[in-house]
């Protein structure tokens, strides 16, 4: 049975990240990728209106939703609303499941998405979330240069490296460094209210998942020292930070990149010491399976036909 998948995401990033996500994405035979361009005057929107497999979506400020004008809104429920809107683009051009993710996340599997959808037999899958491990300090193409990606583990595995005393697996308790709850994909033909980031609710709530080891997302999560930077500094201006909010580790890079904000050396010593293993936590960290090396074909991030 032919089954048609779409990912919806909320934009607002560079042509480097924004085009390896479009072009991995339909390469791996995603049906349609709808983005909505957070800034309406977006040099990127138009660029991407060009593909035959993306709808292009600009985001006035002046936007009325359910949660009042757009540009008052916080990021996530600017997700929020335009997920929702998303799923009614999907139904209209008949796919069967949606995918809410963000522009730093990639979907990577054994066999095509959309087969291992339709094979489940559920209603809303949960993926295996994995996170990007950098090496240097910048990329020029950190999507197939990175090679080592952190799995998600128990809390035992979290004892085990503070007792095989590996200096850098963990910071502030935390295995990973950006979120930890992954995403999921789910049935359009269901009874939906509304999309959010890491769920899908009905008339009575949260929708039940089940969880697919078989699909992987992969989170390239702050992978240079620029996005990294960049990151913080779009929080700091945003007004609407909520600091209790905020995981302690992640509260905590907050902090440091406030602190040393005028001082790009110290910085780029604070992403290292965050971000970077050494050798020995390599080592123990994939004995113990926490860690997974593998890299992604440099050919899914080529242009593709229909553009």
């Amino acid at each position: 049975m032919s089954v048609k998948t779409a990912i919806v995401s909320t934009v607002k990033t560079s042509r480097l990240e924004l085009t390896s996500f479009v072009h991995y994405h339909l390469n791996t035979g995603i049906d349609l990728i709808i983005l909505f361009f957070d800034d309406a005057e977006d040099p990127l929107l138009p660029v991407f209106r060009e593909y035959e497999q993306v709808a292009a979506i600009a985001c006035g400020a002046d936007r009325r939703t359910s949660y009042g004008r757009y540009d008052t809104l916080p990021l996530a429920k600017r997700q929020i609303v335009n997920a929702t809107r998303g799923l009614e683009i999907a139904r209209a051009r008949g796919c069967d499941w949606l995918v809410h993710i963000d522009s730093d996340e990639f979907l990577e599997s054994d066999q095509p998405v959309g087969a291992l959808l339709a094979a489940s037999g559920r209603r809303v899958l949960r993926f295996d979330i994995q996170e990007a491990v950098p090496e240097n300090i910048e990329s020029d193409f950190p999507y197939t240069e990175i090679r080592r990606f952190r799995r998600s583990v128990g809390r035992r595995y979290l004892w085990f490296c503070r007792m095989l005393g590996c200096p850098r697996a963990l910071f502030c308790g935390s295995y990973f460094r950006g979120h930890i709850a992954s995403k999921i994909a789910f049935r359009t033909d269901m009874e939906i209210e509304s999309v959010g980031i890491h769920n899908v609710f009905g008339p009575n709530g949260k929708i039940p998942d089940s969880a697919c080891f078989s699909i992987r997302l992969l989170h390239f999560d702050s992978v240079t020292f620029t996005v990294w930077k960049h990151k913080w500094a779009m929080r700091s201006a945003a007004k609407e930070l909520n600091p209790k909010g905020r995981e302690r580790y992640r509260d905590r890079q907050f902090k440091l990149y406030q602190r040393f904000a005028g001082d790009e050396a110290e910085l780029k010593k604070i992403y290292a010491r965050i971000y970077f293993l050494t050798r020995y936590d390599k080592t123990v960290l994939g004995r113990l399976g926490m860690l997974r090396s593998f890299q992604l074909d440099p050919a899914l991030f080529e242009s593709v036909k229909g553009k």
